[in-house]
């Protein structure tokens, strides 16, 4: 197990064991990276530049792109396309896959149900059909959960 996992893993204990003891496996092998938000925070300020802490360079507060690779995306503005997502989503993609549930399972349609995040930078290849497996069960349970209510 990382250590960073095994740090937060002993924090919720502490601090809530009930919860702790609810997670799978998976679950507790699961982190998320020191130093890769603040340093993207930190570049996003000072680098006036050029900017590629975040997987992708900028120049100024654009992307830089190869112009015949772009020919394809006719339509998209590149700011849409080349960075990350931002660590909260795409609110405005949140809330499309949140109508598209509404509309594909109308019992839900006037239940209150929050914007579905679900972040994947830093699973081991060897988990990731167990994390789909686990994501797609979570789903089909609350899916349940708000038809029962």
């Amino acid at each position: 197990m990382n250590e960073l996992a095994e740090n937060l893993n002993e924090i919720l204990k502490c601090e809530n064991p009930f919860i702790y003891d609810m997670l799978s496996n998976l679950e507790k092998n699961l982190y998320y990276p020191k130093g890769i938000l603040s340093q993207s925070a930190e570049a996003s300020k000072k680098a006036y530049r050029f900017n590629a802490t975040i997987g992708i360079a900028t120049e100024g507060n654009n992307p830089m792109y190869f112009q015949h690779i772009q020919d394809h995306f006719m339509g998209y503005s590149p700011s849409d396309i080349y960075p990350y997502t931002p660590p909260a989503g795409k609110l405005a993609l949140r809330e499309a896959w949140k109508e598209k549930l509404q509309k594909d399972n109308p019992s839900i349609e006037n239940k209150k149900i929050g914007l579905l995040r679900i972040a994947f930078s830093c699973v081991e290849e060897q988990d990731i059909e167990e994390l789909f497996a686990f994501i797609y069960q979570g789903v089909k349970d609350l899916l349940e959960e708000v038809e029962r209510d």
